[in-house]
């Protein structure tokens, strides 16, 4: 039998919190800003980089062949 099909849902469960979808926002905006700005450097432009954020905190991973390029 279906009990609980006229209960009210709770709004936690299925929408995200608006502290949430700002740092999703503020994080697409950072992610976008640090591509374009990579994309434009001619002596990293080449190099396959991932940028990830986590809250704020941007995270960049990628691989290089030599000493120098990492620096």
């Amino acid at each position: 039998m279906l009990d609980d099909c006229n209960k009210a849902q709770d709004s936690t469960d299925s929408t995200k919190s608006d502290s949430t979808i700002s740092t999703e926002v503020g994080d697409v905006e950072v992610i976008e800003k640090i591509k374009s700005t990579l994309l434009l450097d001619e002596t990293i432009k080449g190099f396959d980089i991932k940028v990830v954020p986590t809250k704020g905190v941007v995270r960049l991973t990628g691989e290089v062949e030599t000493q120098a390029q990492l620096n």
